[in-house]
């Protein structure tokens, strides 16, 4: 999953058919961009805070927990 299923994924948390996440993306809707600009805001003041390294150790160690994810 990349980032823009990740970030539908936590913007509409009851989706889980993927295709039909990224079908309601194609919409608008407020809720769903309100919610994304709330992610990025806190994003932007993670990596003001603590950096990108940081973040992206966090995010490895998240993603390795996933039952989905395989590394390569």
């Amino acid at each position: 999953m990349g980032i823009p299923g990740l970030l539908l994924d936590l913007c509409i948390p009851e989706y889980r058919d993927y295709d039909e996440m990224i079908a309601f993306s194609n919409r608008e809707d407020p809720e769903a961009v309100r919610k994304l600009f709330e992610i990025v805001l806190l994003f932007d003041r993670e990596r003001t805070e603590r950096g990108l390294r940081a973040i992206y150790v966090e995010y490895e160690e998240w993603l390795r927990k996933q039952e989905w994810y395989t590394p390569k």
